[in-house]
């Protein structure tokens, strides 16, 4: 029996590590509208791309309906936070932590296909207004019984998941956020393939001509095992000699031990664009200095952040299940604050950006 019960719980380790290990991570829609409007938007504003500009997010950690099965600990995604904020600082757009809250959904944690918008639809009823809300899930499913290791759903977006599998490997809550602020993978094969030197960089690929030709997406002419490009694919000027952007947080290279750690000064600008044309990220920019009030929260979200300083003023007041989070280099809480919350939740942060 003792034999018998070793065997069960290795059988159990070893099926549970397959589950969890590090994957690619999903398809997304394209909004081409909302790109065209980016691209317009950075053409008309180059000289005012590099800004500093802090963007709220709000993160859940999903366990199954009985508590179990937890996709990630608090500690974890303060670690990806930290992560988010190095990843990102080089153009001194930085991120304000709104918070966390847990969700206890055995099917939101297990079953969510990311290729199905009916499917994942059941995350909208938890996304936080004026935010950029990250789920980190047990396991996200793809079309034809496969798992993803993170998804973006849409691009631009103000939502994304990440897979327990690709907490810190990857840079995957970079690389997801990315694309939410309408970063393309750079291997991107829906416009077409990108040619080496570059001559149809505007057009192809991930649309942007400082992040080198990859060939990731180009099927079986390489090899995606070592930090290296060992291959004979051809572009489409016949030429062989490829230099992927082996360290770009947008590629899959660190899928063959590169480290991913960089963004380009066009993927920040790209990501400007969109930050300053859609609507929707549009409401996750926090002001320079904030004061707030009088408001009141009751059974709703506040979300209140600014770079500098936020202030209260009169009566603004928490209550019941109300999901307040506050965020500012200094945050002031004047007379006539009250927090009263229940089943709800108030966090207030300072911020860490660099500027």
């Amino acid at each position: 029996m003792k034999k018998l019960t070793f065997l069960l719980l290795f059988l159990i380790n070893i099926f549970s590590a397959k589950a969890q290990r590090p994957l690619e991570c999903g398809k997304y829609i394209i909004d081409t509208t909302a790109e065209r409007l980016a691209n317009e938007y950075a053409a008309r504003n180059k000289s005012a791309l590099v800004v500093n500009t802090m963007i709220r997010v709000y993160f859940y950690i999903v366990a199954d309906d009985d508590g179990s099965n937890v996709a990630a600990t608090p500690a974890q995604v303060e670690n990806e936070f930290n992560q988010l904020i190095n990843d990102y600082a080089a153009n001194n757009l930085c991120f304000a932590n709104m918070g966390f809250r847990y969700i206890y959904s055995t099917n939101i944690n297990n079953n969510i296909n990311c290729d199905n918008p009916a499917s994942y639809s059941a995350l909208n009823i938890w996304l936080v207004p004026n935010c950029i809300t990250i789920f980190y899930q047990r396991r996200l499913l793809a079309n034809g019984g496969g798992t993803y290791g993170g998804n973006a759903y849409a691009i631009p977006n103000t939502f994304c998941s990440v897979a327990t599998g690709n907490l810190n490997q990857g840079r995957t809550t970079s690389h997801e956020v990315g694309h939410c602020l309408g970063l393309l993978h750079t291997f991107e094969p829906v416009n077409g393939f990108e040619n080496i030197n570059g001559s149809n960089c505007g057009t192809t690929g991930d649309r942007i001509c400082d992040t080198p030709s990859d060939p990731w997406a180009r099927g079986g002419c390489f090899s995606r095992s070592g930090c290296a490009y060992t291959g004979n694919c051809v572009d489409g000027n016949g030429a062989s000699n490829f230099s992927p952007p082996y360290s770009n947080i947008m590629s899959y290279w660190w899928l063959g031990g590169c480290v991913p750690n960089l963004l380009t000064s066009g993927q920040y600008g790209r990501a400007n664009g969109f930050i300053g044309s859609n609507a929707g990220l549009i409401s996750t920019v926090s002001a320079f200095n904030n004061v707030t009030g009088p408001s009141t929260y009751n059974s709703t979200y506040g979300m209140l952040s600014a770079i500098n300083n936020l202030s209260t003023s009169g009566a603004v007041v928490c209550t019941n299940n109300c999901v307040v989070g506050m965020a500012g280099r200094k945050v002031t809480l004047n007379p006539g604050f009250r927090a009263t919350p229940t089943t709800g939740k108030i966090t207030v942060r300072g911020n860490i950006c660099f500027y």
